[in-house]
């Protein structure tokens, strides 16, 4: 049980416990290295994920039409990769707490990520715009041999 709670933590139940801090509001992975300090940027007018236009890839990525994200899926061609750091305008972040809590209680809900809310399952209620980077610009620290890349003193000796 103790695991599973984790679990739920892990997911879409730690944003329903965040939701009064999402208006004006910068969500970001804690597995991101940036590079680039201009990502985080004082002002923004709009919601919006950073993602990397690419021909293909089979990470997390998001479809656009104008700039505006239509479509979000793992896997796909002529889209942006995503990475994990999103910019939440007033009103998108006050939908969005409400959001979060009401797919949370819908069958299936604990075991969404908080993503798939506003860009999947209430899409409809925004317009989420993409903000372009680069690969340079942010590394992603999913594995032991990827944090020993960026920092040797991780590395184990034999």
């Amino acid at each position: 049980a103790h695991e599973q709670g984790i679990r739920f933590l892990s997911l879409l139940n730690l944003m329903t416990l965040a939701r009064e801090h999402l208006q004006n509001a910068y969500i970001c992975e804690a597995d991101l290295l940036l590079y680039n300090e201009d990502l985080i940027q004082k002002y923004q007018y709009s919601s919006n994920y950073l993602g990397v236009p690419v021909k293909e890839t089979d990470d997390w990525c998001l479809y656009t039409k104008n700039g505006v994200i239509t479509k979000v899926s793992i896997g796909g061609t002529n889209c942006n990769h995503m990475y994990g750091i999103s910019y939440w305008d007033e009103k998108d972040g006050a939908r969005l707490k409400e959001d979060v809590v009401s797919v949370f209680h819908m069958p299936g809900g604990r075991e969404r990520y908080w993503d798939q809310v506003p860009l999947q399952d209430c899409l409809k209620h925004y317009s989420i715009r993409v903000r372009p980077c680069t690969f340079d610009d942010i590394t992603e620290i999913d594995t032991l041999q990827d944090l020993m890349k960026i920092d040797p003193a991780y590395k184990i000796e034999n």
